[in-house]
């Protein structure tokens, strides 16, 4: 069974993420000023998620120093800052023709979408909640009928 879910950027500090059968999670993309600016979708690292269709899947894992340097910050963030884990993290890809990790929206070239837990977003889906974050994630892994 696939599941569904909607993310409506409303121009307010949170938006919802709703699955239906999962249930609702306050969430957030962009970041600063642009923070779910649903007309900013067009400026990259700072602008939320562009309207669209996306694809829940795995996270990519990249090369060997992308690897190397998610582990580090990882670490790094985990002592010093809050728990990070990337591993645990998905990626969005958006419908547009090409199902990958990068997407032109209003000709603008935007890419690395996330689903992930935290306080920060470049323009990813941002669960600050991570009691909410391994509750949807333990439902976007379990087998369905």
């Amino acid at each position: 069974m696939t599941l569904h879910g909607k993310f409506t950027i409303n121009d307010a500090d949170y938006s919802p993420l709703a699955f239906d059968g999962i249930g609702v999670f306050m969430a957030f993309s962009g970041n600063g000023a642009y923070r779910n600016k649903g007309a900013c979708g067009i400026i990259p690292n700072v602008g939320p998620l562009p309207k669209g269709k996306y694809y829940i899947v795995d996270r990519p894992k990249g090369s060997m120093a992308n690897r190397f340097r998610a582990w580090g910050v990882d670490t790094y963030k985990s002592i010093f800052s809050y728990h990070v884990d990337h591993s645990e993290w998905f990626a969005l890809f958006r419908d547009d023709g090409n199902i990958d990790d990068s997407t032109f929206y209003e000709s603008v070239a935007r890419g690395g979408f996330r689903l992930h837990p935290g306080q920060i977003s470049e323009g990813c889906i941002t669960l600050p909640s991570q009691s909410d974050y391994s509750r949807l994630r333990d439902a976007l892994t379990c087998p369905h009928d």
